[in-house]
């Protein structure tokens, strides 16, 4: 389920540079990669049409999300707590495994915390929409990790 939407882009933009500050200052240190091993519904394995990664050390791991007009993406599942950057403004549906269905809206340059869960993503809108998915290693249950 994802948080609550910080409003206001400063404080958006705030923790954007701290992750990418985090990054930049970890990536130069970054040894051995421990890897997010989350099987086949982890989002650039499940659908990779519409999940790319970015970026990935030993603390964080960046994905590109772009959805095309009214596209349907695959079931997948985030199988860590991440931090979700939208790019362009945002209208989804969200389609749980229960068949739960909720909508989601987000501006563009807001961002919000998005836990772990698994479903399935819908374009609602007449335009595509892009965001970046910052998942959070520190946030991953047991057995997510490897190399």
């Amino acid at each position: 389920m994802r948080g609550q939407v910080r409003r206001g882009s400063f404080w958006g933009w705030a923790l954007v540079v701290l992750v990418l500050l985090s990054i930049a200052q970890s990536s130069s240190n970054a040894q051995g990669k421990a890897k997010i091993n989350a099987g086949p519904l982890d989002p650039p394995t499940a659908d990779p049409k519409h999940y790319v990664v970015e970026f990935e050390n030993d603390h964080v791991r960046v994905i590109r999300a772009r959805y095309g007009a009214h596209e349907k993406g695959a079931v997948h599942k985030h199988p860590c707590g991440r931090v979700i950057v939208s790019l362009t403004d945002v209208e989804e549906v969200i389609t749980e495994p229960d068949g739960k269905r909720s909508e989601s809206r987000l501006k563009a340059g807001e961002v919000e915390w998005g836990g772990m869960d698994q479903h399935q993503g819908e374009n609602l809108s007449d335009r595509p929409f892009e965001v970046l998915l910052i998942d959070v290693k520190g946030a991953c249950p047991a057995g997510v990790l490897g190399q």
